[in-house]
């Protein structure tokens, strides 16, 4: 059995799911991590962070993360926990962002013979550090299409629930979205729900945010809520927004989720050409803006468990 050593950050449980599938086949070593607490001193500076991101949201985003990587990579602990254990066959990273050339020289070094596999499931353009250590890959992926170049291959983003055989899709009744609170997500949410009152449309809407200051928003709550209550929202409007960070034109694993419990999924992802996926479940954003809409008798879903993490596992490791 392969020996994996398995870096990637903390997002909404993925990172676990991608373990346990991957702990079917190989040995796995990982160092699974939250950015908030390995990337700060103290809680204060922390809290201080959170606020510059909030003041400096109108400026651009790039400035933005390039000065959070300058303290990040100074001050960060994670190369403290990868200084451990060798003869790994394969060093295995999602998103990289904190990873120095020192502590990869140091992975390099102990475990010679490994290949090192890099999979971006975020933007270059904001955590624009993570591509100065891509030359220590054998094998580079990215979640969106524009970020191919000779040495970055494209491979979407997994879901992990299993599709089951001939579900059917849920008639679209209205939109509905739930993610993380940013401005740009902020901003166009607003925009897309004066289009659904002018057209009668209904719509639900929620951006999560740890900032008690936003929370008097409309859309934005610090209340977080479980999947069992997203899948049963998703399935009571039948219409996904998938919509990512500003920079970002991959489709989110949002993407998947929606299509695997029958519902139809509009996007602001400029990718979904590339996926074997029939307009008769996913529209673009301009698209419904335009007056494209869905059909909403009964049809069996696609089949996408291709997308699902298993395979999406295999193509990254095989």
């Amino acid at each position: 059995m392969l020996k994996v050593l398995f870096i990637c950050p903390q997002f909404n449980g993925s990172e676990i799911d991608i373990l346990n599938e991957m702990e079917k086949e190989y040995e796995v070593t990982s160092v699974i991590y939250s950015e908030h607490d390995i990337f700060s001193i103290r809680n204060f500076r922390l809290n201080v962070l959170r606020l510059f991101n909030v003041i400096t949201s109108f400026m651009s985003i790039s400035f933005i993360y390039r000065c959070r990587e300058k303290y990040t990579l100074k001050y960060n602990k994670l190369g403290e926990r990868l200084k451990l254990g060798s003869n790994f066959d394969i060093v295995f990273v999602i998103k990289g962002f904190g990873l120095n050339y020192e502590t990869l020289k140091v992975l390099k070094k102990n475990n010679p013979n490994a290949r090192f596999v890099f999979y971006q499931w975020d933007s270059f353009q904001i955590f624009h550090s993570t591509k100065s250590i891509l030359h220590f890959f054998d094998d580079v992926y990215s979640f969106q299409r524009e970020d191919i170049t000779e040495h970055i291959k494209y491979l979407p983003n997994c879901h992990f629930n299993h599709m089951k055989k001939n579900i059917t899709k849920v008639k679209p009744l209205g939109l509905v979205y739930i993610g993380r609170f940013s401005f740009y997500r902020y901003f166009l949410l607003k925009k897309i729900s004066k289009y659904c009152q002018k057209n009668n449309f209904q719509y639900r809407f929620l951006l999560i945010s740890d900032l008690g200051l936003l929370s008097n928003l409309k859309f934005v709550s610090k209340d977080r809520i479980n999947k069992c209550k997203v899948a049963k929202l998703y399935r009571q409007y039948g219409i996904v927004l998938d919509i990512g960070q500003k920079y970002q034109s991959g489709v989110t694993q949002r993407f998947f989720e929606g299509l695997s419990i029958g519902c139809n999924v509009i996007t602001t992802s400029t990718d979904i050409g590339s996926l074997n996926i029939s307009s008769d479940y996913v529209l673009t954003l301009k698209e419904f803006q335009s007056g494209s809409r869905f059909n909403s008798v009964n049809m069996e879903m696609p089949d996408i468990n291709e997308y699902g993490v298993k395979n999406w596992l295999h193509k990254i490791l095989q």
